[in-house]
């Protein structure tokens, strides 16, 4: 299944217009940054409004439209699909967007850098299923949690050393208790050695340099 997320810049400016100035110097439909804003979003409501209408009709689900960072930025969300099915939904609503757009003497433009503020993004959502319909990615009976469990199961054998059966390290820590730094590169090197040539044994240790901190 895959759903995308198009963002896209309204102009109060004509695509004649918008042609005939060699796109510069466009008006965007709102003057500010309207991301979450109400207000702003009621501004060109009325093209929003009729595009999701629009692709209601052609039988999409709409789940939201919203506005962005960029000036005049918005976007329009719909349910997901399987992936082929949404990607001609994809087409068809910027196609139909346009269009719209046009009629209304307004231009919209999905380019993913208009300019050198926030870009039209396309984010897209994938959720992969298996044969039988069931979430690839589920952590309890999917494939992805099969996998995982596979995983830990391996590093658990491949970090036990086998000739103690047991498995311990040091970590070299320096600094103060309450903002410790630890050596990840020696603690590593540490972990590898005491799982394969030889583990740790039960003791107390009282390697402890105190000088740095007297």
């Amino acid at each position: 299944h895959a759903g995308t997320e198009l963002e896209f810049m309204v102009f109060d400016d004509s695509y004649e217009q918008a042609w005939d100035n060699a796109y510069r110097g466009l008006t965007p439909a709102n003057r500010y940054n309207v991301d979450y804003s109400m207000l702003g979003t009621a501004r060109v409501e009325p093209l929003l409004r009729r595009i999701r209408n629009a692709m209601m009709d052609a039988g999409m689900v709409v789940e939201d439209s919203k506005g962005e960072c960029n000036f005049g930025q918005h976007e329009i969300n719909f349910l997901y699909a399987d992936a082929l099915r949404a990607a001609d939904q994809h087409v068809i609503y910027k196609n139909a967007a346009k269009e719209m757009a046009a009629q209304d003497g307004k231009a919209i433009t999905f380019m993913a850098k208009y300019d050198e503020r926030e870009g039209n993004s396309c984010h897209i959502h994938l959720s992969l299923r298996g044969t039988d319909g069931s979430i690839v990615f589920d952590e309890q009976e999917g494939l992805f949690g099969k996998l995982w469990e596979t995983l830990v199961e391996a590093g658990s054998e491949l970090f036990e050393n086998h000739k103690k059966e047991q498995i311990a390290t040091k970590i070299p820590m320096a600094g103060r208790l309450e903002d410790p730094d630890a050596d990840v590169f020696a603690t590593v090197l540490y972990v590898l050695r005491n799982a394969f040539i030889q583990a740790l044994k039960r003791g107390l240790d009282t390697n402890v340099d105190m000088s740095g901190g007297l």
